[in-house]
């Protein structure tokens, strides 16, 4: 059955590439839905990548969804917030993404590889 899952993979991140966004959100609900089956959190790279599918469909609240459970289920991962963030701003809450960021600054772990953002670079730095 992990074949299974690999395959939605492969075909939901072909779809994204080839700009095929509602097959790709398609492929990636599939394989995610296959975690909610096992009775398994998905990986965050799937949330990830279905959030970042959404976002190309204009589904805002549903990007945003996703990235919040990232959040909940890696609160020290940099990941969730970064998509929050940005998905905040594209809805024009940039004062709620502001927030999002500092909340990520505070709790993500400084060995984080995804937090590479300058010592002397402000939270109202990155808005801009």
């Amino acid at each position: 059955m992990a074949s299974r899952l690999d395959q939605l993979k492969v075909d939901a991140l072909s779809a994204f590439k080839a700009k095929d966004f509602s097959k790709a959100y398609a492929k990636f609900n599939e394989a995610i839905a296959y975690f909610a089956e096992a009775g398994k959190p998905p990986p965050l790279g799937l949330l990830d990548n279905r959030a970042a599918t959404c976002e190309q469909l204009g589904k805002y609240e549903a990007a945003l969804g996703d990235a919040n459970r990232m959040i909940q289920l890696e609160t020290r991962n940099a990941k969730g917030y970064l998509r929050a963030g940005k998905v905040l701003r594209l809805m024009d809450r940039d004062k709620i993404a502001l927030q999002v960021y500092e909340a990520g600054l505070a709790k993500v772990l400084k060995t984080d590889p995804m937090q590479k953002v300058s010592p002397t670079m402000s939270t109202s730095q990155m808005m801009t």
